[in-house]
């Protein structure tokens, strides 16, 4: 297993980059841009047929919840970031995963 993601962490950094910059560019037109990072969320098709109860088992054990996340938790923290509430919050990455820390 890959601790740092390989081609997949280096695409998230790029992204996370990216971002930025555009919050940057964007703001004095209120535009806000951030980046949410879910960690394992279960009822997706993320990992396909190669979940196995083992890997299920080491992802939820990797965050301080002890749970999996659920589509419902994205989907929280998504409407925050696009709601009025939010209007301040820019260039910001947003981990929603239950605490996860690779190799907890």
């Amino acid at each position: 297993m890959q601790r740092g993601g390989g081609s997949y962490g280096s695409a998230k950094a790029a992204l996370h980059a990216w971002a930025f910059n555009l919050a940057g560019e964007l703001g004095g037109d209120g535009v806000t841009v951030n980046v949410v990072v879910p960690g394992y969320v279960q009822d997706t098709q993320f990992f396909g047929d190669r979940m196995t109860p083992q890997r299920y088992r080491a992802l939820v054990q990797q965050t301080m919840l002890g749970r999996a996340g659920r589509p419902c938790d994205v989907a929280a923290a998504v409407h925050y970031l696009a709601s009025e509430d939010a209007s301040w919050v820019t260039g910001q990455v947003l981990g929603v995963n239950g605490g996860a820390m690779l190799g907890r």
